[in-house]
This record gives C-alpha cells, sequence and structure tokens, in this order.
C-alpha cells in the first residue's frame, strides 16, 4: 500500500492519507460499481503507464480524464477482458 500512495504523490496527488484498490472484475462492460464520478481521484496503471484523474458518467458508461498532457481525451473504462482493455490497476485516493 506504501508503494501505491508513494506512487499517487509521484504522479501529483497531494495530500494522500490513504488509498483503496478497485476490483476490476467487478465491472460489467463500461461500468463499475465501485467507481465513483465527480470530485473522487484515482490513480489509474492503463496498459503499462500510470496516470492520475477522475471519472465522468456518459451514456456508455464511465469515463476516465488523466490530468496529465501526454493523455489526450479521456478513456472508456473496460472491464479485463471487454474490448481488449489494458485496464490493469485502479487505486481510490482518499485525502
Amino acid at each position: 500500500m506504501e508503494k501505491i500512495i508513494e506512487k499517487a504523490k509521484a504522479l501529483g496527488v497531494r495530500n494522500v492519507r490513504s488509498v483503496v484498490r478497485i476490483n476490476l472484475r467487478r465491472g460489467q462492460g463500461s461500468n463499475h460499481p465501485d467507481i465513483k464520478t465527480g470530485r473522487t481521484r484515482y490513480i489509474a496503471r492503463i496498459g503499462r503507464k500510470w496516470y492520475r484523474g477522475t471519472f465522468t458518467r456518459e451514456w456508455y458508461g464511465v469515463n476516465f480524464s488523466a490530468l496529465t498532457d501526454d493523455f489526450g481525451a479521456g478513456l472508456q473504462f473496460d472491464t479485463p477482458g471487454t474490448n481488449a482493455s489494458e485496464w490493469r490497476e485502479l487505486w481510490e485516493v482518499h485525502s
């Protein structure tokens, strides 16, 4: 857990008190019961890269908007095994 907190800080997340791992397998297609939209902050490993960001709810499911310059537009969440998903880890960040 400490490694993930340090990863969050390295990504620019401030005031990290704790992190909670999201079980990606609980997702259903492009939706997930544990992903909160709005101001809740997350760090995600997508493919081989880590990002920090938030989620919004769209008509097709939840969409991740990374707070980095190299990310571009948002990325649809896909449960692993769906649509060649490259989602590897997702952590909710608490301040």
